[in-house]
């Protein structure tokens, strides 16, 4: 299915529910096709350390690319220990286009370890990994040495949503 351009509404129009479909349908083959080709939602199986690989159970990770953008929603469980008062880094399904975006935010969400611990995406000083913001602090500390500083164990868990702009 090619991409079709949105249907127009003119003012004074009646719109009827046949309508609001070719422009719903219009918007999703917007957002979805791009230059003719589907975008689907890949899993991505992440990379998490502090100061030690940490073995994970992916639950439900995965990315969709439309164009230079790319989009994740990631929910992983841990199976063994980070090492305590060190930050916490993962791998990103997707290179980020400019690296020196150190401090870019790109998404939030929360560790659970028996409470939960919100925090903000950021970027990393490379292009393949990022970091977490603790929300309790004005810092620019990272999760794990800051706000969390225990160690990610068995049982936790890490959820998050983002976007940012990938490499072309």
């Amino acid at each position: 299915m090619a991409f079709v351009a949105p249907s127009t509404v003119s003012s004074g129009d009646a719109v009827t529910a046949a309508a609001w479909n070719v422009i719903a349908n219009d918007v999703i083959d917007h957002e979805t096709y791009i230059g003719g080709t589907r975008s689907a939602w890949t899993a991505w199986t992440p990379t998490v350390t502090q100061g030690v690989s940490v073995s994970l159970t992916n639950t439900n990770s995965k990315y969709l690319k439309i164009g230079s953008l790319v989009i994740v929603r990631c929910f992983i469980g841990f199976t063994s220990s980070g090492t305590a008062a060190n930050n916490i880094f993962l791998t990103l399904p997707a290179a980020l286009a400019h690296a020196n975006a150190l401090y870019l935010s790109c998404g939030s969400g929360s560790l659970y370890t028996g409470g939960r611990y919100p925090f903000l995406c950021k970027m990393n000083s490379s292009t393949t990994q990022m970091s977490f913001k603790p929300t309790s602090s004005d810092t620019d500390g990272i999760l794990g040495s800051t706000g969390f500083t225990g160690a990610l164990g068995n049982g936790n868990q890490l959820d998050f949503t983002g976007m940012w702009e990938v490499a072309p």
